[in-house]
Protein backbone atom coordinates (compact mmCIF):
# COMPACT_ATOMS: atom_id res chain seq x y z
CA UNK A 1 0.00 0.00 0.00
CA UNK A 2 3.02 2.39 0.71
CA UNK A 3 4.33 1.53 -2.56
CA UNK A 4 1.00 2.73 -4.19
CA UNK A 5 0.71 5.65 -2.28
CA UNK A 6 4.02 6.80 -3.15
CA UNK A 7 3.15 6.14 -6.87
CA UNK A 8 0.12 8.31 -6.59
CA UNK A 9 2.20 10.97 -5.10
CA UNK A 10 4.83 11.01 -7.48
CA UNK A 11 2.65 10.96 -10.22
CA UNK A 12 0.70 14.22 -8.85
CA UNK A 13 3.71 15.77 -8.00
CA UNK A 14 5.30 15.25 -11.87
CA UNK A 15 1.52 16.73 -13.05
CA UNK A 16 1.70 19.55 -10.76
CA UNK A 17 5.29 19.98 -11.43
CA UNK A 18 4.34 19.87 -15.37
CA UNK A 19 1.65 22.51 -15.17
CA UNK A 20 3.44 24.91 -13.13
CA UNK A 21 6.26 24.88 -15.34
CA UNK A 22 4.13 26.26 -18.25
CA UNK A 23 2.87 29.26 -16.24
CA UNK A 24 5.73 31.08 -17.84
CA UNK A 25 4.85 29.63 -21.19
CA UNK A 26 1.64 30.72 -20.28
CA UNK A 27 2.95 34.14 -19.98
CA UNK A 28 3.75 34.43 -23.93
CA UNK A 29 -0.42 34.14 -24.95
CA UNK A 30 -1.24 37.69 -23.40
CA UNK A 31 -1.33 40.44 -25.27
CA UNK A 32 1.99 42.18 -25.82
CA UNK A 33 0.04 45.12 -27.93
CA UNK A 34 -0.41 47.13 -24.52
CA UNK A 35 -3.94 47.51 -25.56
CA UNK A 36 -7.43 46.13 -24.23
CA UNK A 37 -9.10 43.32 -25.86
CA UNK A 38 -11.76 45.68 -26.82
CA UNK A 39 -9.36 47.67 -29.11
CA UNK A 40 -7.85 46.53 -32.22
CA UNK A 41 -4.81 44.93 -32.30
CA UNK A 42 -1.31 46.99 -33.62
CA UNK A 43 0.95 44.80 -34.96
CA UNK A 44 4.41 44.26 -33.31
CA UNK A 45 7.75 42.84 -34.30
CA UNK A 46 8.63 39.90 -32.36
CA UNK A 47 11.41 40.35 -29.71
CA UNK A 48 14.73 39.55 -31.83
CA UNK A 49 12.98 40.02 -35.02
CA UNK A 50 15.65 40.29 -37.69
CA UNK A 51 14.50 43.72 -39.86
CA UNK A 52 15.86 43.77 -43.48
CA UNK A 53 15.25 46.23 -45.80
CA UNK A 54 12.54 48.23 -44.31
CA UNK A 55 11.77 51.70 -45.80
CA UNK A 56 10.15 54.18 -43.69
CA UNK A 57 11.18 57.53 -42.35
CA UNK A 58 12.63 59.14 -38.98
CA UNK A 59 11.20 62.09 -36.92
CA UNK A 60 11.97 62.98 -33.74
CA UNK A 61 9.38 62.57 -30.98
CA UNK A 62 10.60 64.66 -27.35
CA UNK A 63 14.37 63.21 -26.54
CA UNK A 64 13.54 60.22 -28.57
CA UNK A 65 13.67 59.30 -32.39
CA UNK A 66 10.67 57.29 -34.09
CA UNK A 67 11.37 55.15 -37.47
CA UNK A 68 7.97 55.52 -38.87
CA UNK A 69 7.42 52.19 -41.34
CA UNK A 70 6.50 51.89 -44.72
CA UNK A 71 3.88 49.14 -43.32
CA UNK A 72 2.75 51.95 -40.70
CA UNK A 73 4.48 50.40 -37.70
CA UNK A 74 6.51 52.75 -35.89
CA UNK A 75 9.64 51.73 -33.72
CA UNK A 76 11.30 53.61 -31.47
CA UNK A 77 15.04 53.75 -32.05
CA UNK A 78 17.64 52.50 -29.49
CA UNK A 79 20.09 55.00 -29.49
CA UNK A 80 23.81 54.32 -31.10
CA UNK A 81 26.04 55.21 -33.85
CA UNK A 82 24.11 54.67 -36.42
CA UNK A 83 21.21 56.72 -35.13
CA UNK A 84 23.77 59.37 -34.07
CA UNK A 85 24.68 58.93 -37.91
CA UNK A 86 21.23 59.16 -38.95
CA UNK A 87 20.69 62.64 -36.15
CA UNK A 88 23.31 64.63 -38.20
CA UNK A 89 21.69 63.88 -41.46
CA UNK A 90 18.29 64.70 -40.06
CA UNK A 91 19.67 67.82 -38.74
CA UNK A 92 21.22 69.11 -42.04
CA UNK A 93 18.72 67.79 -44.33
CA UNK A 94 15.42 69.70 -45.51
CA UNK A 95 12.42 67.37 -46.24
CA UNK A 96 12.64 64.31 -44.72
CA UNK A 97 14.03 61.48 -46.56
CA UNK A 98 13.02 57.89 -46.75
CA UNK A 99 15.44 55.41 -45.58
CA UNK A 100 15.86 51.80 -45.63
CA UNK A 101 17.24 50.09 -42.59
CA UNK A 102 18.17 46.47 -41.22
CA UNK A 103 18.26 45.89 -37.03
CA UNK A 104 16.56 43.96 -34.86
CA UNK A 105 13.14 44.82 -32.84
CA UNK A 106 12.50 44.64 -29.00
CA UNK A 107 9.44 44.93 -27.07
CA UNK A 108 9.31 46.73 -23.88
CA UNK A 109 5.81 47.51 -22.36
CA UNK A 110 3.63 47.40 -25.57
CA UNK A 111 6.02 49.27 -27.64
CA UNK A 112 7.92 48.05 -29.74
CA UNK A 113 12.00 49.26 -30.03
CA UNK A 114 14.45 49.13 -33.29
CA UNK A 115 18.22 48.49 -32.23
CA UNK A 116 19.74 49.76 -35.51
CA UNK A 117 22.55 47.98 -37.50
CA UNK A 118 22.67 49.78 -40.82
CA UNK A 119 20.36 52.95 -42.69
CA UNK A 120 20.60 54.28 -46.43
CA UNK A 121 19.27 56.97 -47.41
CA UNK A 122 16.37 55.56 -50.38
CA UNK A 123 15.39 58.60 -51.32
CA UNK A 124 13.79 62.44 -50.25
CA UNK A 125 10.62 63.09 -50.09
Amino acid sequence: MAAVTHLLFDRRTLLWGGLLSLVPLLALLEPVNGRTSSESPRQMYREGQLIRGLQGTFHRQGDRVVFHASDGRRLKVLENLALERIDRTLNQSLGNPVWTVTGTATEFGGHNYLLLQTAFLAHRQ
